[in-house]
């Protein structure tokens, strides 16, 4: 499964749009995703693993492409009570 969104990045009057991918592998528990905004690009991975969840994040910001090392984000999620569907 594949999906899209397109939303306005940012707050106040310097908000820029934006446009994500992400596809699910093996079910729903590896998600590989793809983002551009006026401002960066970013590359990201997800793994849902039972009850947690882990995301990785490479994003470039356009205007330093050369010499720029990007920045790296990582997130951790743990699913409290019975699940309901998506997390």
């Amino acid at each position: 499964r594949a999906s899209a969104n397109a939303a306005l990045l940012g707050r106040g009057p310097g908000r820029t749009p934006g446009f994500g991918l992400e596809k699910n592998l093996h079910g729903r528990d590896v998600m590989l995703r793809a983002g551009a905004s006026l401002a960066q690009w970013s590359l990201g991975l997800g793994l849902k693993l039972g009850r947690f969840g882990f995301d990785y994040a490479f994003l470039v910001n356009r205007g330093m492409v050369q010499n720029n090392q990007g920045a790296h984000m990582l997130g951790l999620r743990f699913q409290l009570g019975r699940s309901g569907g998506e997390i």
